[in-house]
């Protein structure tokens, strides 16, 4: 201990030196003069946070966890060395500290702020000090200590910031705030008990959020999932994550009274929507183990009579759309035209202003011209046929490989008066905006005014007796009166508007797979888009339609989660008459079947099969597996080169998941995944 002289003499030279700026040099003087509530005075105000703490914890001179026994002015020292802490950084020893001195509040707030560790070259508080104490446990010790000291609020806190949702939710609990609760139990996993949270506090949505979630495999999953049927069945909800939930229950007889009647209203649920074959198979198995209950055999006689009916319908109407196909004549299958005799030299084009003619060059077709586009008309954006852009991103489609005479005549159009948003199209539809333009049509946002009610309007560029419109056109029609379905986008009505024909459609809010597909996504959203494919597609191939061009820009995404299938201008149907020319192919180089490339005719749905496959290898690898910068050699790759295995690029990938996929990219159709029906179902297994 220094003397009185000694003390003095020290004072005065800490403070000589503080005034000259020498922090460390003060402070070590102030120490020895043993004031060191001025030394760590000093250190702050230099902002010396860490070397504050470390000099105030050597001085309590006993372990961390005692500092409460200390008297009045060492449990003052100790608070000071628990805010100098916490400004360095080292919450979790400034929180020790607050709980030993039976602070804890502050305990919780230091934690709750972050900053569980010193920073970056700041030892460690009582490390290299004469003081005995250290931490007893980090962070997780206080906040159980927190805990099992009735400190509730404050060990929630902790948990949370120590990203321990489960503990936090169990404090929560034992406080009564139950809502509060719920969603750190989702985050922890346990989504039953949180489904039985929100189901008490009558939170429909978020129950059944919550129960869609639970693992089959939870003890509780039944009687959760036949509460969530009962949940859906009242507010008429049914989307994917529903659907696999009910698929997860149903599969199997149902168990007892409370099973049997989920069953029922699981089935009357999806005939509401349409879903004709999940309510057959629930309905059958309600009737196999509880035959008589309620109207089940009489509701599922009618639905099969009805699918009967349908299957008649069907055909009647494929009969006659291949006789409509028959009696049109730009429309039957080209034979090979007669030879025809030399023509002289077709005059030079028209050159720009100053430019010097060039002559023509006889082996390549000239340059077709376009119409003049006014200033203020957006141009098309579709690329040239003769490129394609590798990698992700929008693909080119090519609608021809076809015929020169055809591909020489494609420009020759007339000019039509440009289109624009407050124009009134048919003196119905009234266009409020332009949602997308491409080479063959343009899409508005449009008001019906007659019905009072908004729809998309697609407005083809082309002449109304343009022939490879009229197929396209023809085409859209005939697929949209066979096809009701959730997952595929609607047709309602047609019409030529100033010599151009038009359709009007759906209207939907959200944005296409491509647009989603520029940002990582969950495997499980993934997933869920594909299986929503697949029951769209489905449908389609059911009525013997091939789409023929499925790739993520024709795949659109509501807000609501849902998946539409769009665009079937160049899709065939099986019984039709063929709706190809001679040498003609058409298509999305990325996303087309070897046999789509080779015979583009008589393709099946299995090519949609392997499309789908390409678009399933883009969601789960940001790559679609075959890219060149030319088209040929892009389409060769499809017919001779194997796909590079997903898990070579994303080990992560499950190894049933990477099977399915390369199963559905098989170049010998025989071997694909044999239709979409069987490509959801293994979806649906290995989400489970």
């Amino acid at each position: 201990m220094a003397g009185e002289g000694d003390r003095e003499r020290w004072l005065a030279q800490a403070r000589a030196m503080e005034q000259r700026g020498e922090v460390d040099a003060a402070a070590a003087s102030y120490q020895r003069a043993g004031d060191v509530d001025e030394a760590a005075r000093v250190l702050v105000a230099a902002g010396r946070f860490d070397v504050a703490a470390r000099m105030l914890v050597a001085a309590l001179g006993v372990p961390l966890n005692a500092v409460g026994t200390l008297p009045p002015a060492g449990r003052r020292l100790a608070q000071k060395a628990a805010v100098c802490l916490a400004r360095a950084g080292d919450g979790a020893t400034a929180a020790e500290i607050y709980v030993a001195l039976g602070d804890h509040v502050r305990a919780g707030e230091v934690l709750a702020r972050g900053g569980t560790a010193p920073q970056r070259g700041a030892p460690a508080a009582g490390a290299g000090t004469s003081a005995p104490g250290s931490l007893s446990g980090g962070p997780a010790a206080i906040a159980a200590r927190l805990e099992q000291g009735g400190h509730l609020a404050e060990a929630a806190q902790a948990y949370v910031q120590l990203r321990r949702p489960g503990d936090a939710a169990r404090c929560l609990l034992a406080l009564g705030r139950p809502l509060e609760a719920a969603p750190l139990l989702m985050e922890a996993g346990h989504h039953a008990e949180a489904a039985q949270i929100f189901f008490d506090a009558g939170d429909a949505r978020r129950f059944l959020e919550a129960a869609v979630r639970t693992p089959k495999e939870h003890p509780r999953f039944r009687a959760l999932a036949a509460r969530a049927v009962a949940v859906a069945h009242a507010a008429g909800a049914l989307g994917f994550a529903l659907d696999q939930l009910f698929s997860r229950f149903a599969d199997g007889p149902p168990r007892g009274d409370a099973e049997a009647e989920a069953y029922y209203r699981l089935a009357m649920l999806y005939r509401r929507h349409d879903y004709t074959e999940s309510a057959e198979e629930v309905l059958e198995q309600l009737v196999a183990a509880r035959p008589g209950y309620r109207d089940a055999e009489e509701v599922l006689a009618s639905l099969s009579q009805a699918a009967r009916r349908s299957s008649v319908d069907d055909a009647r109407l494929r009969r006659e759309d291949a006789a409509f196909l028959a009696s049109a004549g730009p429309m039957r299958k080209a034979t090979a035209p007669p030879e025809l005799p030399e023509l002289p030299d077709l005059p030079p084009l028209p050159q720009p202003r100053g430019a010097a003619p060039k002559p023509l060059d006889r082996t390549v077709a000239p340059a077709t011209p376009q119409p003049q586009q006014p200033a203020s008309q957006p141009q098309p954006l579709e690329r040239p046929r003769s490129s394609t852009r590798p990698g992700p991103g929008p693909a080119t489609r090519i609608d021809a490989v076809a015929p020169q005479s055809q591909r020489e005549t494609a420009g020759l159009r007339p000019s039509f008066e440009p289109l624009d948003v407050g124009a009134m199209v048919a003196d119905r539809y009234r266009l409020e905006a332009r949602l997308g333009i491409g080479g063959m049509a343009e899409v508005f946002r449009a008001f019906d005014t007659e019905l009072g009610e908004s729809v998309a309007v697609k407005v083809f560029t082309l002449a109304a007796d343009d022939p490879q419109l009229l197929q396209r056109f023809r085409q859209e029609l005939m697929v949209a009166r066979q096809l009701a379905h959730p997952n595929i986008v609607r047709l309602y009505d047609i019409g030529t508007h100033q010599a151009r024909k038009f359709l009007t459609m759906e209207l939907l809010t959200g944005q296409d797979l491509d647009h989603l597909l520029r940002a990582p996504m969950e495997l499980r959203d993934a997933v869920g888009y594909l299986v929503q494919a697949c029951a769209g597609l489905d449908a389609v191939h059911a009525r013997g339609i091939v789409h023929r061009d499925i790739k993520p820009d024709n795949l659109f995404v509501t807000d609501g989660g849902v998946l539409k299938v769009m665009d079937f201008g160049i899709a065939k149907q099986r019984t039709g008459a063929a709706l190809t020319v001679a040498g003609f192919m058409a298509g999305t180089p990325e996303y087309m079947a070897p046999e789509q490339i080779q015979d583009f005719g008589t393709v099946t749905g299995l090519a949609d099969v392997y499309a789908l496959g390409i678009v399933a290898y883009r969601m789960f690898t940001g790559q679609v597996p075959f890219t060149h910068t030319e088209i040929m050699p892009l389409l060769m790759m499809h017919i001779t080169q194997a796909p590079r295995p997903m898990r070579e690029l994303d080990p992560s990938i499950p190894d049933d998941l990477d099977e399915l996929v390369l199963r559905m990219l098989e170049k010998d159709p025989a071997k694909r995944v044999q239709g979409c029906r069987d490509v959801a179902r293994e979806l649906r297994r290995i989400l489970r």
